[in-house]
Parts: structure tokens; sequence; C-alpha cells
């Protein structure tokens, strides 16, 4: 289920992204937008923008993965 409202904006600039997962600028393009990162930047003229949608995917993603290597280390 999608946690984005119809209301909310479908992308944000990068540091709304980042505010968004509780992020710095800086981890955001370092760990999420590096080239060929798991979160996808769409450039609309000089703007780069990423969508809600992307970001909270990547975020169940991690979540996932940190459950998952927690079960499996007992």
């Amino acid at each position: 289920m999608d946690s984005v409202s119809r209301d909310s904006p479908i992308l944000v600039p990068i540091p709304d992204g980042a505010r968004r997962l509780g992020i710095g600028r800086t981890a955001m393009y370092a760990r999420v937008l590096a080239p060929r990162g798991p979160v996808p930047v769409i450039h609309i003229g000089a703007a780069a923008r990423v969508r809600l949608a992307d970001l909270e995917a990547w975020a169940a993603e991690q979540a996932a993965a940190v459950r998952e290597a927690s079960d499996g280390g007992r």
C-alpha cells in the first residue's frame, strides 16, 4: 500500500526527500542517489527531483533487509 497521499507532490527536491527519509543531504547523495543508485533522479530542466514512491520503496527494502539479517543471525 502506498503511503503517499494524493495531495502530496509526486516529485520532490532532493533536500526534501532527504528530510522525508530523516537523513542529511550528503547521505542522500552518497547512499541513495549515487551513480546507478537505488533511487533514480528525474531532471526537469535544471531541477533535480526524486519520486516519493521510489524513496518509500527504497526505505521499505532497507527495513526488510535489516529484519532479514536480524532473523538470520539467531
